[in-house]
């Protein structure tokens, strides 16, 4: 009964038990030295009060993160409990950080940094140079850069090595001063596969010398470079580089006219490293679609592939001096010759599956020595001739013109596989060769590299025409069926020589053979 009664008095005790506000405490708004209900307040007293406190206890001036990321202050006069109320100074977003970046600052919103070598741009959504610094980092968008120029500058301090520009389809990046790409980075388009109609740099008044410069290993690709108002003497891209790794160009398009103006050209490629152009697109320059002006004539190769360079007020493709070989490259509907190397060029031609169409003048001028000339599985059709030739008489020539002698080394020249037709006037010109130009097909029978002439009629346009120059080309089709001098070739002025004759020749063109496209 005795130890009944003890329990009985214990829980009447428990029932009768008030909370007593203002058991002292450490720590302001903290709850773990506070009966429950209470917290401390900033009078380091625990009371109702202080757990009522807005954001909790705070000191008047006192900067810090919020539990939802965001930098508040306390402000307030200085109650005795709560000490002021939590105010939002700055909005960080979701995906931007707060914390303390500089040791005995207040804490800020930054952003996270940039990952994996990536520095993103986004003409939209992206920020200037503020607050939160942008640091290119992919999200949240607002940490990407807003202009390709402080990322290309961040990338240049080895911020990073590629610079992605990105942002919703079609995305417009001004371009107000020459963009530099540094040695060993890439700015491209963020679209897989490359969309470059999507990601379009716009030259505006403020470019100089060209709209995009790379160094040596630098990459530019996936992105439409357009003139909107650069200076008619700027190009829109250029190649400036020491030796070293190589430039890349790569899916590409270049529109270098507008109302009222047009680049100088489109590329011009200078330097000594080698240069890759893959699936690029050149149009509207005033000058021609690609300029090739490089310090060395042979090496460092400039290497076209799958390209296009097609209604540029000049040339396609002018040779002034460097190793250039195009694979599968079209240079069709351009005001001057579809290519021209240039009376003086020093270098190396290769051409190979090209297609040069529609042209103004001469399909393939070769004004003076280079160092190799090869030719091979080449369409040069339907362009318009032009009058040339080594001495006074000229001759109207639309397809292939060959000036002076041809490069002297072993397997220096090359003509296989090539179907020169139904350009206007003759269709082949050599003029002013001592040596003889071999456009023989095979050593001694027909075989996959004939060559076809055709569609030259009517007279006195030929098939080949040696003007004061020496001319092997055996083994090859004419539209004459039985090549005829007079007819379907012929030898003229001063000492000239066109080995062809009725015995070593092939079957004439097909009709499809001599399809322009």
């Amino acid at each position: 009964m005795r130890r009944l009664a003890v329990v009985a008095a214990a829980l009447a005790l428990a029932a009768c038990q008030v909370d007593v506000e203002g058991a002292a405490c450490e720590v302001p708004g903290a709850t773990a030295q506070c009966p429950s209900g209470q917290a401390c307040g900033n009078d380091l007293r625990c009371s109702r009060r202080a757990a009522a406190c807005d954001g909790g206890p705070c000191t008047p001036g006192q900067v810090t993160c919020s539990a939802g990321g965001d930098v508040v202050r306390c402000d307030g006069t200085g109650d005795a409990v709560c000490g002021g109320t939590w105010t939002q100074v700055a909005d960080c977003g979701a995906g931007v950080r707060c914390g303390q970046r500089t040791p005995g600052a207040d804490p800020e919103c930054y952003c996270p940094d940039a990952a994996g070598g990536e520095l993103w741009v986004d003409p939209v959504a992206g920020a200037p140079q503020g607050e939160p610094a942008p640091t290119g980092a992919r999200e949240p968008a607002q940490c990407r850069y807003r202009a390709l120029s402080d990322a290309l500058a961040r990338a240049a301090e080895g911020g990073g090595t590629s610079v992605i520009a990105a942002g919703a389809a079609p995305a417009v990046y001004p371009v107000a001063a020459d963009l530099v790409i540094p040695p060993g980075v890439t700015l491209r388009g963020d679209d897989v596969p490359a969309a470059p109609a999507a990601r379009i740099l716009a030259l505006g008044d403020g470019v100089a010398a060209a709209g995009v410069t790379l160094g040596a290993g630098s990459t530019l690709a996936g992105v439409t470079v357009r003139d909107d108002a650069a200076p008619d003497a700027a190009v829109a891209i250029r190649t400036a580089c020491a030796a070293g790794d190589p430039a890349r160009v790569a899916d590409v398009a270049v529109a270098a006219s507008r109302e009222g103006g047009a680049l100088a050209a489109g590329l011009r490629l200078e330097g000594a490293c080698p240069v890759a152009l893959e699936r690029v697109t050149v149009s509207g320059a005033a000058g021609p679609g690609v300029a090739v002006v490089r310090e060395l004539a042979v090496g460092a190769p400039v290497t076209a592939e799958d390209s296009v360079l097609e209604g540029n007020a000049q040339e396609g493709l002018r040779l002034g001096r460097g190793d250039v070989t195009l694979l599968r490259v079209t240079l069709a509907s351009n005001g001057g010759a579809g290519l021209v190397a240039a009376a003086g060029a020093d270098g190396r031609l290769t051409l190979e599956g090209c297609t040069v169409r529609d042209n103004g003048a001469t399909g393939v001028v070769l004004e003076a020595n280079t160092a190799r000339v090869w030719i091979a599985g080449t369409r040069i059709c339907r362009n318009a001739a032009s009058p040339r030739g080594a001495f006074t008489t000229k001759r109207a020539v639309g397809g292939l013109y060959l000036a002076g002698n041809p490069p002297a080394a072993a397997q220096a020249v090359g003509f296989s596989g090539n179907a020169v037709h139904g350009n206007a006037g003759d269709q082949v010109l050599v003029s002013g060769s001592v040596t003889a130009w071999h456009l023989d097909a095979g050593a001694d029978a027909c075989g996959a590299g004939r060559n076809v002439f055709g569609e030259y009629a009517p007279s006195p346009a030929r098939g080949l025409v040696a003007d004061s120059a020496v001319v092997s080309a055996r083994w090859n089709g004419w539209a004459g069926v039985v090549p005829a001098p007079g007819i379907d070739y012929e030898a003229i002025t001063g000492v000239s020589a066109a080995s062809v004759d009725a015995v070593t020749y092939c079957d004439p063109p097909a009709a499809a053979e001599l399809v322009c496209e």
